[in-house]
């Protein structure tokens, strides 16, 4: 019994966890549309600036060019593939 109550709170634990923002760096071809500023990342996974952020990569970084983005990462809300970079630390072109 003492054993599955911390199972359970181990559990509730590492998803509450996985739910809180974490810093990261996005790097790569800086894309630009009408979605705003994003980076693919392979295979399939995307990172996303987010608009209120998005001058702080513009002054660095040109679209079409390199550039790294690390900041405050948060998950998208609409899709598991995604990652939101929601505060911008850090921009550099290499």
């Amino acid at each position: 019994m003492v054993r599955m109550a911390i199972f359970i709170g181990l559990l509730v634990a590492t998803s509450a966890r996985a739910e809180q923002p974490w810093r990261q760096e996005c790097k790569g071809i800086l894309r630009q549309d009408q979605g705003g500023l994003s980076f693919q990342i392979p295979p399939e996974g995307l990172c996303e600036i987010n608009r209120s952020q998005e001058a702080k990569v513009l002054a660095m970084c040109t679209p079409g060019r390199f550039c790294r983005v690390y900041g405050i990462v948060e998950s998208c809300k609409d899709s598991g593939e995604c990652a939101e970079i929601t505060r911008v630390l850090s921009v550099r072109r290499r």
